[in-house]
């Protein structure tokens, strides 16, 4: 992954994904718990940051099942995914 591991060229994804999160009332602790992955990485997809993952099939996978779980059009956020 390039760009520093920013795979969508803005910063909308991840800020959709937490305005989200945060008008549901949901912690990142919940989603996290919900997504059985870590925390941290709950924070990285909200930072549009997607170094942790390793794999950009990894963080391709986690940003889809968070959009799933949020009731958002994971095809529309995956769009801009390269």
């Amino acid at each position: 992954m390039s760009g520093g591991g920013r795979c969508l060229g803005d910063r909308q994804t991840g800020e959709q994904l937490r305005s989200t999160r945060v008008t549901r009332g949901w912690s990142v602790q919940e989603v996290a718990g919900r997504l059985r992955i870590r925390p941290p990485l709950i924070e990285a997809l909200e930072g549009d940051d997607y170094t942790p993952f390793g794999a950009a099939t990894y963080a391709r996978g986690q940003l889809r099942n968070y959009a799933r779980l949020l009731g958002l059009d994971d095809h529309a956020l995956l769009q801009g995914f390269r």
